[in-house]
């Protein structure tokens, strides 16, 4: 016996109350849907139906199975389309971080084509120059610059970013143009993301 067709047969006649009804409802032969129903009760050795040559009414062991068998399909569907990939399209709230001026020119642009990809998603977004703890703060997301410190979290590369130095004309021409690294040790130093301001 296909037990998981026998149950659909058997939710299917529950919810029409006939044979005939359900046996539309499932492209099948009334025979076959007598069959089906039929097979379940001799598997669990209890009528599941009281019939009548009007209607088909579930017995007290049928009301109680209905409630499992209903579940079970629809978990089997679940799975099914779960596996089909009917719910791979994207939904709810996705909460994300980068800094300010990275966010608002390379990450904002992302999240519109996003939205306009998945209309199911809402995008909540925290542009701050500061790092985030994206588990205390409920982060889904976070695009951060440079090395990774907490190393339980999990990080992807999808980028490099190259550092620069700049100097005012006038600058470098009252203090002198470094010629390596070390010279930057003698400079007033402007940095950026908590870095001091002289080595």
């Amino acid at each position: 016996m296909d037990q998981l067709r026998a149950l659909k047969a058997f939710n299917a006649v529950a919810d029409v109350g006939t044979l005939t009804g359900a046996a539309r409802s499932l492209s099948l032969s009334p025979p076959s849907i007598t069959r089906l129903v039929g097979d379940l009760e001799a598997h669990v050795g209890t009528e599941l139906f009281h019939r009548t040559t009007r209607s088909v009414t579930l017995t007290e062991a049928g009301a109680t199975y209905l409630v499992d068998a209903r579940s079970i399909v629809a978990a089997m569907q679940a799975a099914d389309d779960a596996a089909r990939g009917a719910h791979e399209r994207p939904q709810g709230t996705l909460r994300l971080t980068a800094s300010v001026l990275f966010g608002q020119h390379y990450v904002l642009p992302i999240i519109n084509e996003y939205l306009d990809a998945f209309s199911d998603v809402a995008v909540d977004a925290l542009f701050v120059d500061r790092v985030v703890n994206i588990i205390d703060e409920g982060i889904d997301l976070a695009v951060r610059i440079g090395p990774l410190a907490d190393s339980a979290l999990i990080a992807a590369k999808v980028g490099k970013v190259r550092w620069t130095i700049c100097a005012s004309a006038d600058y470098l021409q009252r203090c002198g143009v470094p010629e390596k690294p070390d010279d930057l040790q003698e400079h007033a130093i402007i940095g950026y993301g908590g870095q001091s301001s002289r080595k």
